[in-house]
């Protein structure tokens, strides 16, 4: 009998393991799921935002101006440290600037505030210079309310490309690389080609922007 009773026991707290392992694996996959659907909705238009129309050339704040040189494209990475979409295309972002940096300028836009901007940064791990703009300034002249998105300017200044990076969120369907495309119809001196929808519907995290442009 009291061998019985061990065995019932142990079978009991095996049981009670199992329930909280498969608990907490269907916590976590439901927080998974909920996040991933979550930043598949499109991002909330910001009340009031004007964006700058493809092909004009937005006046840019002083301090991105100061960034660009004179002759020279000039691709406007959006960040936020906070937000999961933003982590998920680092690498991406760095093999663009890898592949197309000799020839295009790259600026990194983060919204942060001035006193945790630094950390910010830092955790991105972005070699590029690096413009805060937590009151959306950068945003607002060229039409970017969330992240992560891009802004790619052609050698006269003129928006050749705002938009997603990819329609998928970790930057792996080569199909739908926009900015890469973007990028290279730029370096090749041909127009923009035809792309979908989902290239220029804002997904990902909202960002800190002034509305009216």
């Amino acid at each position: 009998m009291r061998i019985l009773t061990l065995e019932l026991g142990r079978t009991t707290r095996i049981a009670l393991l199992i329930g909280i392992n498969a608990g907490l694996l269907a916590v976590i996959g439901a927080a998974f799921c909920w996040q991933d659907w979550q930043y598949s909705l499109p991002t909330p238009r910001p009340d009031g935002f004007v964006q700058a129309s493809m092909g004009s050339s937005p006046e840019l704040p002083p301090d991105l101006a100061a960034l660009r040189h004179p002759g020279r494209p000039l691709l406007v990475h959006f960040a936020s440290s906070a937000c999961p979409c933003t982590q998920f295309n680092l690498d991406h972002v760095r093999k663009l600037s890898q592949v197309f940096g000799e020839d295009v300028d790259f600026v990194v836009v983060l919204d942060s505030r001035p006193e945790v901007a630094a950390r910010d940064f830092e955790n991105l791990h972005l070699r590029m210079p690096v413009l805060i703009d937590p009151e959306g300034r950068v945003g607002a002249a060229l039409g970017v309310y969330g992240t992560p998105q891009a802004a790619l300017l052609d050698s006269s200044g003129r928006l050749f490309y705002r938009g997603n990076y990819n329609s998928s969120r970790y930057c792996q369907e080569e199909s739908t690389e926009f900015v890469r495309i973007a990028l290279t119809a730029l370096a090749a001196h041909r127009p923009l080609p035809a792309m979908p929808k989902e290239a220029f519907l804002t997904y990902g995290c909202p960002l800190r922007t002034r509305a009216g442009s």
